[in-house]
């Protein structure tokens, strides 16, 4: 089991010994990293462009805010026995099927790899703030534990799309 951040790499060994090839384990990695993008900075990311574009930088700090209350509360919801019905549809949404068994068997692999506080945090930049807290839910973590360590990965990931969809458009726009 991988617990520290050197032996991430290892993460790109898939149990499948077809897909250990080069090329095509290096094309289907690009497929699932580019479908994660695709999931949440494609829908998300014009929004915050257009509000950065008519109200200035200020609206950072408003992406950022969104975006962190946005992920706890979601979390929160994931982790009750019914969520409500806009946060059960946007909790599916996150986790759809994917048609490319490549893509979804990564996609697993990745999810497989979130067993504690520091990798929740650290695939947060990869997978958002909200995956993380549920996988470790759906492992057994204690709720006060699951809210904790979503605080932190809900911090990072909004950190990241401000950045991301706030500042370096103002900076290029």
């Amino acid at each position: 089991m991988c617990v520290s951040l050197p032996c991430l790499p290892r993460l790109l060994v898939v149990s499948d010994p077809s897909s250990r090839r080069a090329p095509s384990g290096l094309f289907w990695w690009v497929a699932t990293i580019a479908t994660l993008i695709v999931v949440d900075d494609l829908t998300y990311g014009p929004i915050s462009w257009l509000l950065v574009k008519l109200f200035g930088q200020a609206v950072i700090v408003l992406v950022f805010v969104i975006y962190f209350v946005a992920q706890l509360y979601l979390v929160n919801q994931g982790i009750r026995d019914s969520p409500t019905r806009l946060a059960g549809a946007l909790l599916d949404r996150l986790q759809l099927s994917r048609r490319s068994s490549q893509v979804a068997d990564r996609e697993t692999h990745i999810h497989e790899h979130v067993t504690g506080v520091a990798l929740a945090c650290v695939f947060s930049l990869l997978i958002g703030g909200i995956l993380p807290p549920l996988l470790l839910w759906r492992r057994g973590w204690s709720r006060t534990a699951v809210q904790r360590v979503a605080v932190a990965t809900s911090a990072i990931y909004a950190s990241e799309f401000a950045m991301l969809h706030g500042w370096i458009p103002s900076q290029i726009f």
